[in-house]
């Protein structure tokens, strides 16, 4: 396997940890969160009741949890095959890559508490590592080196 491959699936195995860290990040600060989002539905919708807008909120917290899971498995299976040489694969994490990324810039913003630091904001710190190496990596799977070892790959199949 040359470098260039290598290297991009380092960078793809290093966002799954920031993806990682971030699910657990979050869930860590779930109650937070909840409050957060709760206060936000109260200040738009005063009518609403608290315990209505707490449930609203802790649900949408579960659904970026669930969403970064589930993506975080796809993104596994397809680095897992693009090790195997599956170019097909690596052309899926390339576009998955990118398409994350931007996603996860938009998570990051929802999920990012405006009274802290960027530096003290693990949730939007593990986030945005997760899409830089996701976003790297993509770039270098699709790069001409990588490129012309899985084209020798599928000519010997």
């Amino acid at each position: 396997m040359p470098g260039a491959v290598s290297t991009g699936i380092s960078l793809w195995v290093g966002s799954l940890a920031a993806g990682l860290l971030a699910a657990g990040s979050i869930v860590r600060s779930q109650p937070a969160l909840r409050d957060r989002f709760a206060a936000e539905v109260l200040e738009r919708d005063p009518t609403t009741t608290l315990g209505t807008a707490q449930d609203a909120a802790s649900v949408l917290v579960w659904v970026l949890v669930g969403g970064l899971v589930l993506v975080w498995l796809v993104h596994l299976v397809l680095v897992i095959r693009t090790a195997g040489g599956h170019g097909g694969a690596r052309w899926a994490l390339v576009l998955l890559g990118l398409l994350g990324a931007a996603t996860v810039l938009l998570v990051q913003d929802v999920l990012a508490d405006p009274d802290v630091s960027l530096v003290h904001d693990l949730n939007r710190v593990a986030l945005l590592a997760q899409a830089v190496l996701a976003l790297l990596g993509s770039v270098v799977l699709a790069a001409p080196p990588a490129g012309r070892w899985f084209t020798e790959l599928r000519r010997r199949r």
